[in-house]
């Protein structure tokens, strides 16, 4: 099984622009670099990365061939608006709840997805990391770059505060097998959902219907279980009045 060879294939029979490197410092910081080339609906994907990024000074680790370590781009002629955060971590749960509804799955505000065991416990096994760059012409206002991080067939160690998983080990707990077949059917709703969501996020507003489902989401980890409403910016209620800006996560 190779995850990178899986998705680059996957990648260039959905005539997705892709950029394919074994070793790259950070598919983030290429798709930078290359956004003249690369254009619309892009993707840079890597086998290892360096010096991968996560949101602030974080970092992403991987020992090479362990995960999906990718960075899609799309370009617009409308800003994105806040919104955009809350609706690409959605589209990640909805597309990975959806290929493999026996796992049980949680969003973790702003920007990470989490695996629930069976006691309880939270582990972390994606993560997004989504930076906008302005564009250079009237036509290309924004460009979107999404850092996808997914353990699959192993995760880090000693990570902190959450635990990591991997998508192998949570198939393994209830008998199951990542294929090729599923792999591929989880990146094409991957793809749809989160260009749904970046259409979604040129509005200021969120819609019911997303608040509805983001809060489901979000309600499945331990630490939102007091949470009681999405407000139409996206701010977090909880039962006890608090009220908490998704950027400020």
């Amino acid at each position: 099984m190779s995850i990178y060879g899986w998705s680059v294939e996957w990648a260039r029979s959905a005539r997705i622009r892709t950029i394919a490197h074994l070793v790259t410092t950070s598919t983030n910081s290429e798709a930078k670099e290359q956004l003249d080339f690369l254009g619309n609906r892009s993707l840079v994907i890597a086998d290892h990365q360096t010096s991968g990024r996560g949101r602030g000074e974080n970092s992403w680790e991987d020992s090479g061939g362990n995960a999906l370590l990718s960075s899609w781009v799309f370009q617009s002629e409308s800003p994105q608006q806040p919104i955009t955060a809350a609706l690409v971590g959605l589209a990640l749960y909805t597309a990975a709840k959806s290929t493999w509804p026996q796992i049980s799955w949680a969003l973790r505000a702003p920007n990470d997805l989490h695996v629930i065991d069976s006691n309880g416990r939270t582990n972390k096994i994606a993560g997004l990391l989504i930076e906008v760059v302005s564009g250079t012409s009237k036509e290309i206002q924004t460009s979107t770059i999404v850092g996808l991080g997914f353990n699959i067939t192993s995760a880090p160690t000693g990570t902190r505060p959450f635990a990591a998983t991997s998508l192998v080990d949570e198939l393994t707990k209830i008998g199951e097998v990542i294929t090729e077949e599923t792999w591929r059917q989880f990146l094409q709703l991957w793809l749809t959902e989160v260009e749904a969501a970046l259409l979604a996020g040129r509005v200021p507003e969120l819609k019911q219907s997303a608040r509805s489902t983001l809060l489901a989401a979000l309600a499945q980890h331990p630490e939102y279980r007091d949470i009681e409403d999405i407000r139409a910016d996206g701010s977090l209620v909880f039962k006890d009045g608090r009220v908490v800006l998704w950027s400020s996560l």
